[in-house]
């Protein structure tokens, strides 16, 4: 009976012996396949990383190239007037970072000091360089969008000044730091001058034709750019508010003309509410008389509407203080290697003069804010509160293609204009005096 009855035992032990075998064949097998997967998962992570990480070798590899191949083939190219001389970067991979890193935490808008505060020397350079790019494609582009006509006449070089031992050309604008500008020149040519604008600087067009055309052809040329609207508070406030023996000269000669333009102005919209009155021929004759006893006392109103008025041409020599920037510098005859700008003059200053070894003038400029102070933001929103909308839109028209050039836009700060309204009001004291007046 004990023989017999262990022989299904015997069966059970061997079936649960080759199922512990096979379960166990099945658990090796599993748990190769998942290290295998999971060693092949961070491998290909790797190689990714690895990857990405040559692209972006590559592509600053490549950059380098091609500022190098592009400096190289600037180098070897035949010269002509309209040459740029910038000198491209060569892009470091960790500038690039930066400046990749400093992009990701700012305002797609932000302005070049923004982008600056992050980054080190090395990166500001970058950046700036970028900036100067920018600048010109705009230029450019604007341009091609007003077809301007090669247009280089004897004001323009008259501006455009020398300094043959650097191989430099700067063309002053009036209201754009150009007394610091002309200091730089003076020292780059080696003169100590007290008074800048008494002293002589070297310009094209004391030049013949064969010397300046090698000079446009060769030298590095900038000029310094404002916003228009700032500039002409500039203007303003130097030439008709503020007392010099020569700002006094304009001052009498054009405050009449001014005043006189916007008489003018105020007969022409509200004549119609004096039907019954003196014709308007009278009328400006009668002005004509008062206006030549008259103090020349100016107001921004009356100076920024004969500034927009075209009956004007702005060609007489003093108005070179308030005519257009692109008139003075014709900046799509002449390319520009450099475009400054107000805004960012340190920066700007800094980096042409190392372009051309002289970085330690840079100290030449003035730190402290300039007397007119006109790139304050209460300054310009107290005078513009002066003007009509009609007034701004006009001063824009005419001034449209400077805006365009240099990629400018109304400031911010100009955020309360006078109403049709509070103006009516304002010119009806002066046109009921002229018409009771006997």
């Amino acid at each position: 009976m004990c023989s017999s009855g262990s022989v299904p035992v015997v069966r059970i032990m061997k079936f649960q012996h080759r199922f512990y075998v096979l379960l166990g064949f099945f658990l090796a097998v599993f748990t190769i396949a998942v290290l295998h997967l999971y060693s092949t998962s961070v491998d290909t992570r790797q190689v990714r990383r690895f990857k990405e990480g040559v692209e972006v070798e590559d592509r600053t590899q490549h950059v380098s190239l091609l500022s190098s191949r592009d400096a190289g083939l600037h180098n070897n190219a035949p010269k002509a007037v309209h040459t740029t001389l910038v000198d491209q970067p060569v892009l470091e991979t960790d500038a690039a970072r930066k400046l990749e890193t400093t992009d990701q935490n700012q305002n797609p808008k932000a302005t070049l000091d923004d982008k600056m505060e992050f980054c080190d020397e090395e990166c500001q350079k970058y950046e700036w360089n970028q900036e100067q790019s920018r600048r010109r494609n705009t230029l450019q582009n604007a341009c091609n969008k007003f077809e301007f006509q090669n247009n280089i006449t004897h004001d323009v070089l008259q501006h455009i000044l020398v300094s043959d031992k650097h191989k430099l050309l700067y063309c002053y604008v009036p209201k754009v730091a150009c007394t610091n500008w002309k200091k730089i020149m003076l020292s780059l040519n080696g003169v100590n001058a007290t008074e800048v604008h008494k002293t002589h600087i070297p310009n094209l067009d004391k030049m013949t034709a064969t010397e300046i055309a090698v000079r446009l052809r060769d030298y590095r040329k900038i000029m310094i750019v404002r916003n228009p609207h700032e500039r002409l508070l500039s203007a303003y406030n130097e030439k008709m508010v503020n007392y010099s023996p020569y700002s006094d000269g304009i001052r009498k000669h054009y405050g009449r003309i001014m005043h006189i333009n916007n008489i003018k102005y105020f007969i022409r919209k509200y004549y119609s509410l004096y039907p019954n009155s003196t014709k308007e021929s009278a009328l400006l004759k009668r002005t004509l008389k008062i206006e030549e006893d008259r103090n020349t006392w100016v107001s921004f109103q009356e100076f920024l509407r004969y500034v927009s008025n075209t009956e004007y041409s702005l060609d007489e020599g003093p108005e070179e203080h308030w005519r257009q920037m692109y008139r003075l510098c014709s900046p799509c005859s002449i390319q520009y290697d450099y475009i400054g700008k107000l805004e960012t003059i340190a920066d700007d200053t800094k980096y042409i003069l190392s372009q051309i070894g002289a970085d330690g003038l840079a100290r030449v400029m003035e730190t402290k804010p300039h007397a007119t102070n006109s790139s304050n933001e209460e300054k310009v929103q107290n005078m513009y509160a002066q003007v009509t909308e009609e007034d701004v839109l006009k001063f824009e028209k005419r001034f449209e293609k400077d805006m365009a050039l240099f990629g400018y836009e109304r400031p911010k700060a100009i955020t309360r204009l006078r109403t049709e309204a509070e103006d009516l009001k304002h010119s009806m004291g002066k046109l009921e005096y002229l018409f009771y007046l006997k």
